[in-house]
């Protein structure tokens, strides 16, 4: 415990530096007038976003390889999320950093671990959830976009480590956010049934959310 909190207060810190960085030198083209927010607190918001989410990773994790994988795709998924929510789009290069390193990381930890069918257990996960959402895509081009099919690619890939369990758990509360939130929006008016609710966040969520009791599996 001794070398888990330090540990993990600096990693929070510097998960939150990196985050407000990168939140202030990505571009975002705007689509709607009504997304736009003041940068400056957006970028607050999601620093203290990302370093809390880095310093629960750690704390769950330990001082683990497993734990670095996953502290890259919380500050990722927050970066991921802020620009869907923003602009309602995920540009290919942040996605393509965020599969890339993800994979990267993977390999390093089932590398130290020795646990190989982890990582091929990901890369299933991670195929898999590419040609549902590109059925979906293909089913519902207005509710599923190519950013979201791409996304959740990566999803599949962070949460195929853990088990074919929590994949399917994050989709399911995914789905179940975006329709919660679907409906408040409907029902306060702000929204119609045209009005395309941003799905990457709630995907970003459920994974977090699927992830939670599976933290000390890994210590």
């Amino acid at each position: 415990m001794t070398e888990v909190f330090p540990a993990t207060v600096l990693a929070a810190a510097a998960a939150s530096l990196v985050t407000y960085a990168a939140h202030r030198r990505i571009p975002i083209r705007i689509k709607r007038e009504d997304l736009r927010v003041s940068p400056r607190w957006v970028s607050a918001l999601a620093a203290v976003v990302a370093g809390g989410l880095v310093g629960g990773v750690l704390a769950g994790f330990g001082v683990h390889w497993v734990a670095l994988p996953y502290a890259f795709f919380a500050v990722m998924g927050v970066l991921l999320a802020d620009v869907d929510l923003r602009s309602r789009l995920l540009p290919n290069p942040l996605l393509a950093v965020t599969g890339i390193g993800g994979i990267v990381l993977l390999s390093i930890a089932s590398l130290t671990a020795h646990q190989w069918r982890a990582l091929l257990a990901a890369s299933i996960g991670g195929a898999v959830l590419f040609v549902v959402f590109l059925l979906l895509a293909a089913i519902s081009p207005t509710g599923i976009g190519m950013g979201d099919v791409k996304l959740a690619a990566v999803v599949g890939l962070a949460l195929g480590y853990r088990s074919p369990a929590v994949v399917l758990l994050g989709v399911l509360i995914a789905f179940v956010l975006a329709g919660c939130a679907a409906a408040a929006l409907l029902i306060a008016r702000r929204a119609s049934l045209r009005t395309m609710v941003p799905f990457g966040p709630f995907m970003i969520a459920g994974a977090v959310l699927a992830l939670l009791p599976a933290l000390n599996a890994f210590a």
